[in-house]
């Protein structure tokens, strides 16, 4: 109960941290993608409207085209990268400017890395989505082929309703995909952000040596004791006998 609690937690306090520090940037990541999205709707309006007119000129339709495409190349590509600096948003806690170029930089530097990641990652999504589709539908045209008696009234064809059930497996695979599409993105955002930077070791503090002194000198009976003498008197000690000098 207590793990549950602290991930509850943990999912909230992410939340707030994202609605009062970094709302700015997520308003912003949109606002560039809604213009470019805004560009080229107004693109396509004027293609329309040209290709109506009788008398166009070719290289106008073919520079029209162009820009549509250049556009929907630019808007793909923005969207990736804010997604990626997103996570540097939250990592580091910088603006979206910074991190989206912080982003594309550790991207350009690990591309043939990322580019594998990506090709496994999208091959392992699409089986996962179709293997799901798969499994609803034969899970649906077994419902009702072998079990009849569950259904309210008969059916006229099977056609629809596995239909329907694909669509619905499709959906629902795909918000879930999103979700691990995400997280392979940041793993693969601290990856390189970690082999740029490198390892962070704590080296050992190094403790100073202890030295073990020698044990005191057991006085034995035999050895001298000091006497004191008067002022002006130089004890002189010579095989144990004490001879005062004057």
């Amino acid at each position: 109960f207590a793990k549950k609690q602290a991930d509850s937690l943990t999912v909230l306090q992410a939340f707030g941290c994202t609605l009062a520090c970094h709302l700015g940037s997520a308003a912003f990541g949109s606002f560039v993608i809604a213009v470019i999205q805004l560009v080229r709707s107004i693109m396509i309006y004027l293609d329309k409207k040209l290709n109506k007119s009788e008398s166009s000129n070719p290289l106008v339709k073919c520079g029209f085209k162009c820009c549509h495409c250049c556009l929907l190349c630019l808007e793909k590509c923005m969207k990736y990268i804010s997604r990626n600096a997103y996570v540097l948003v939250i990592n580091r806690g910088k603006n979206f400017m910074s991190a989206s170029v912080d982003s594309f930089g550790l991207l350009a530097s690990n591309l043939i890395t990322v580019s594998v990641l990506k090709s496994v990652s999208t091959l392992f999504i699409w089986m996962g989505v179709l293997t799901n589709c798969l499994f609803t539908a034969l899970f649906v045209a077994y419902m009702l082929y072998f079990r009849p008696e569950w259904l309210v009234h008969p059916l006229i064809s099977v056609v629809g309703p596995i239909v329907v059930a694909i669509v619905l497996a499709y959906v629902v695979s795909r918000i879930f995909m999103d979700l691990f599409i995400i997280t392979v993105d940041t793993l693969m955002l601290c990856y390189c952000e970690e082999k740029r930077t490198g390892p962070e070791v704590t080296k050992p503090t190094q403790q100073p040596a202890q030295v073990e002194l020698p044990p005191p000198n057991t006085v034995s009976a035999a050895s001298p004791q000091p006497v004191p003498v008067a002022v002006g008197v130089v004890p002189v000690v010579a095989a144990g006998v004490v001879t005062p000098e004057i």
